[in-house]
């Protein structure tokens, strides 16, 4: 009986030392156990280096084929950006058209005021020495305007503010003269405080940097000149 029992005690100590080694080589070999499901389903599953590689040609051929889309798109007003500052830059522009035709429409008869014995023929050279005066004034001081524009100090935000300034000024002036030669002296300081043409054209540039739109952004300008042109006669008769 002693030999029997002692048999059946090696016998399960010797199956006990057979299935430690079995688990022994199932974690050499790097086989895991089983987790429960509830606990598989919990753990998030990381993407491999592959899948993002292949997600990131994904989106840059999107963003290539909206860029795309965009470029192909028609030009029209409506589509222009920044509507707000060019608003403001077509309505400044309307400033100089409209005080120097208006101004045509009562020349004649304010320079007969003046002096009521002059010919006809001295007040017409008269008035195209009072539009010359403008121009001739403008012509020396736009130059300097421009480098004003282009300094940090002055900047072309106060540029413009001065010519508009010396425009409201001086038709007020020439408005209220009672000579020929303050009526020279206003029209003169009018050309000589507007250099907003050059200052206008280089802020539209700045703010249209996309080519397709510079077609009919650069248009605006002269455009409202012309509205200008016809408007300004209206007002003065």
């Amino acid at each position: 009986m002693s030999r029997r029992r002692s048999f059946a005690s090696s016998q399960s100590e010797s199956n006990s030392i057979d299935s430690n080694d079995d688990e022994h080589l199932k974690s050499a070999n790097g086989t895991r156990p089983a987790l429960p499901a509830s606990n598989v389903s919990k753990i998030a599953r990381r993407p491999s280096l592959l899948e993002e590689d292949e997600e990131q040609p994904l989106s840059t051929a999107a963003a290539i084929n909206a860029a795309a889309k965009t470029k192909n798109e028609p030009v029209t007003w409506m589509s222009l950006p920044k509507k707000g500052q060019l608003a403001v830059l077509t309505i400044a522009r309307l400033s100089e058209p409209l005080s120097e035709r208006s101004l045509a429409a009562y020349m004649f008869f304010q320079l007969r005021w003046f002096n009521p014995s002059q010919p006809d023929s001295a007040i017409a050279s008269q008035g195209g020495l009072l539009t010359a005066a403008f121009a001739a004034a403008q012509f020396l001081t736009a130059v300097w305007w421009g480098r004003a524009a282009d300094t940090p100090w002055i900047g072309r935000k106060k540029v413009l503010l001065v010519g508009l300034t010396g425009t409201a000024i001086a038709s007020i002036g020439v408005g209220f003269s009672k000579t020929l030669w303050q009526a020279f002296f206003f029209r003169a300081l009018a050309g000589a405080l507007n250099g907003n043409i050059g200052v206008m054209r280089t802020m539209l540039s700045e703010i249209i940097e996309e080519k397709k739109y510079q077609s009919r952004a650069f248009l605006l300008l002269p455009m409202c000149f012309n509205i200008g042109v016809v408007i300004g006669p209206i007002l003065g008769t």
